[in-house]
């Protein structure tokens, strides 16, 4: 509808104000995004990632849109990279961490749980 509000010839608007309507909206869709959870963001447009050498790593991002729980990301990210979606007050740069999900030696036996099928929880690096 071009002019929602035009009046017709018997002076009535097409829509009337909070009606519903169905509508399809047109829009292009986004390439090279990321979709992070808000509790990435540890600061100004700023995230930490997990290097290879598992040490955090701070990244400046570009934010493209945000909703109450999610930012979709244009630059700054490279596909592949682990990014801490906890929030880590005071981390360092190059801090050594270990992931909670990464098993603490080669031998370590999953508990009754992890044997059940239970998903396993993944929580913020720990500091080494």
């Amino acid at each position: 509808i071009d002019n929602p509000y035009k009046r017709h010839s018997d002076n009535r608007p097409p829509l009337e104000i909070g009606q519903f309507v169905s509508a399809e909206i047109q829009g292009k869709p986004l390439e090279d995004v990321f979709a992070l959870p808000r509790t990435a963001v540890q600061g100004n447009n700023t995230i930490m990632i997990v290097d290879s050498d598992s040490r955090l790593q701070r990244k400046n991002i570009k934010v493209l849109w945000e909703t109450e729980n999610e930012l979709l990301v244009k630059e700054g990210l490279v596909s592949g990279e682990r990014v801490c979606v906890s929030y880590i007050p005071f981390a360092a740069n190059n801090a050594k961490v270990k992931l909670a999900s990464e098993p603490s030696s080669p031998s370590q036996v999953p508990d009754n749980k992890q044997k059940a099928g239970m998903p396993q929880r993944h929580s913020a690096p720990q500091y080494l």
